[in-house]
């Protein structure tokens, strides 16, 4: 079955969209942003398909592996949060 991923901030836009494709049996999933949209694909590409609901997998990932390399894991230097946009890694 072909994923289908539908962006919109209109409410309305995305549920006709949504509605409409699985109609057509496409498997969707859907997202008021961009930001929204790239956590459940981010899981879904780290740990496979049946983790694609779970988005605070990254998260809790990502605070273990600061605790753990960070001298001041409150205040990274290397694993940095970019608002909308996800991580980066500065070494």
């Amino acid at each position: 079955m072909t994923r289908v991923l539908v962006v919109d901030d209109e409410p309305q836009i995305v549920r006709a969209l949504v509605i409409n494709l699985k109609a057509r049996t496409y498997e969707v999933d859907s997202a008021h942003d961009g930001a929204s949209a790239l956590e459940p694909a981010a899981a879904r590409h780290l740990w496979g398909p049946a983790y694609r609901k779970e988005t605070d997998y990254l998260r809790v990932y990502l605070a273990q592996l600061r605790r753990t390399l960070e001298a001041d894991p409150s205040h990274p230097r290397h694993f940095i949060t970019e608002p909308g946009m996800g991580y980066r890694f500065e070494p």
